[in-house]
């Protein structure tokens, strides 16, 4: 018969089954036995096994009426070392600091301790191990940067990084430095930029409105021609087909005459005196220049730069003050070249007294075969009150009635020079109605009839002229016509 100990001993009446009495004392000494608990399972903290292959402190289901930091602890702690289960889980760092214990598991923290809320699945983990931030102090860095561009950067790699700029951010870049202002003032970088927005050989001058004189880089007296020839014809319109400027450039481009026209009309005329003045647009730019008092009244007219090209489809009546010149490399009024079949190629009418056309070739080929009478149509016309300039303007006329030019009309008043009125089929300049005008340094050559007809009471002052070559006279007179002839080079 087995002897019980009084301890275990239970009434029949607390406990009816016999399966549920507990093992005695002798074998309870065991430490490796676990006790069983009556709380069921729900409630239940379940205790690492020394033969589990999981890693130390993995993370467990917690209640949720436990704190984050009791949570990690209850979770990481190992069995006590007391023997029985009833005692309270002993935290980790307790149980670290234990004289003679180690605990089995590496429950130190590898960063500031931080304390988490448990997700939503109602488990906890240890933070993630942060990188310590390290502060870089890069004021010895500048003071490099700053020392390498200002005084060991090569000159010619400068210059490949500013040739990419605009106009505008070259100006800015002098600014920065007296060695960026000597770079950025190059006269090589501003005529490669010059080149390729005006495409001329020579530096083009614009001291006052419909004058223009082209002047060797060598006998301009501005320390940079390029960027003051640039400066004074910045304000300019282009009219250049198919062709896509700089993306941050200002510069207006069109593909026709006419759409260019229509935007100066909309515009109400001429650009702001401020785009005319310089082509940074900064208050503290050394290229800014201060209207005078009369520019400032009345500004400049609007510029209009036709680049080399064929343009035939253009009918063009000018009744506003606009300055058109040719732009293209070489001789430029070969390259540039307005031509009509019907109609006049330019008229001028009332309105244009400050209008200007310069460097290109006009020319009227009508077709032989149309029945369209031409006697009243030209390479060029000036109506009544009107006063434009003509220079440097290459004037061809295919047709056998009429003339190359007409001035006509009281008020017509233009000034015609450094023309060439040659090889037309009738008469080269025609001037009637009362008239008047100045011609000067002009080309008359080869032309089928007189060089030049006045009548009705027309008035025009000639100065330096070369009529030559002619079929028939040189200068003709007649139905109360009046010529008034100055320095006369020849007429043959």
């Amino acid at each position: 018969m087995v002897r019980v100990s009084p301890l275990f001993r239970l009434n029949s009446s607390e406990n009816k089954n016999p399966k549920e009495i507990m093992p005695s004392a002798s074998f309870s000494s065991s430490r490796s036995y676990v006790r069983r608990s009556r709380r069921k399972g729900g409630h239940r903290i379940p205790l690492p096994s020394r033969t589990q292959s999981s890693e130390p402190c993995e993370s467990v289901p917690c209640p949720n009426n436990v704190t984050g930091s009791a949570m990690a602890a209850t979770a990481c702690a190992g069995p006590s070392g007391s023997g029985g289960g009833g005692s309270p889980p002993v935290p980790a760092a307790a149980a670290a600091t234990t004289a003679g214990h180690h605990s089995p598991y590496d429950l130190r923290r590898k960063s500031p301790p931080a304390y988490h809320e448990p997700g939503p699945s109602g488990t906890c983990s240890l933070p993630a191990r942060k990188r310590p931030r390290t502060s870089l102090s890069q004021g010895v860095d500048v003071c490099n940067v700053s020392q390498y561009l200002q005084y060991e950067l090569p000159d010619e790699v400068l210059l490949c990084i500013l040739s990419h700029l605009t106009e505008r951010d070259l100006c800015r870049v002098a600014q920065v430095c007296k060695r960026f202002n000597t770079i950025a003032n190059d006269t090589e970088l501003w005529k490669s930029l010059y080149q390729s927005v005006f495409e001329y050989d020579t530096p083009l001058m614009h001291p006052a409105p419909c004058q223009f004189e082209f002047v060797a880089a060598d006998d301009c007296e501005a320390d940079n021609p390029w960027k003051e020839s640039f400066r004074q014809l910045y304000y300019g319109i282009h009219v250049r087909p198919n062709y896509r400027p700089k993306k941050d450039s200002r510069i207006k481009h069109f593909n026709t005459i006419r759409a260019a026209l229509e935007y100066v009309e909309e515009r109400g005329g001429s650009p702001s005196a401020s785009a005319c003045s310089c082509s940074c647009g900064t208050s503290a730019c050394s290229c800014r220049r201060t209207p005078s008092a009369p520019a400032a009244a009345a500004p400049a007219p609007a510029l209009l730069f036709v680049h080399a090209g064929l343009y035939q489809e253009e009918c063009l009546a000018i009744d506003t003050d606009v300055q058109l010149i040719g732009c293209a490399p070489g001789n430029v009024a070969e390259s540039v070249v307005l031509e009509r079949e019907a109609e006049s190629t330019l008229t001028f009418a009332e309105g244009a007294n400050r209008s200007y056309a310069g460097h290109m070739t006009l020319k009227f080929s009508p077709d032989a075969t149309s029945t369209m009478q031409h006697h009243k149509h030209y390479c060029l016309e000036v109506s009544d009150n009107c006063s434009p300039t003509v220079d440097h303007c290459i004037i061809r006329s295919a047709s056998v009635v009429g003339a190359a030019v007409c001035v006509s009309g009281a008020g017509a008043n233009p000034v015609i020079k450094h023309c060439d009125i040659s090889d037309c089929e009738n008469v080269g300049l025609y001037v009637t109605d009362y008239a008047q005008g100045a011609y000067q340094d002009n080309e008359i050559s080869r032309n089928a009839l007189a060089g030049i007809w006045v009548k009705n009471f027309a008035n025009p002052i000639m100065r330096r002229n070369h009529i030559h070559h002619g079929r028939d006279v040189g200068i003709f007179t007649f139905e109360n016509g009046l010529v008034s002839i100055y320095q006369l080079v020849e007429i043959t």
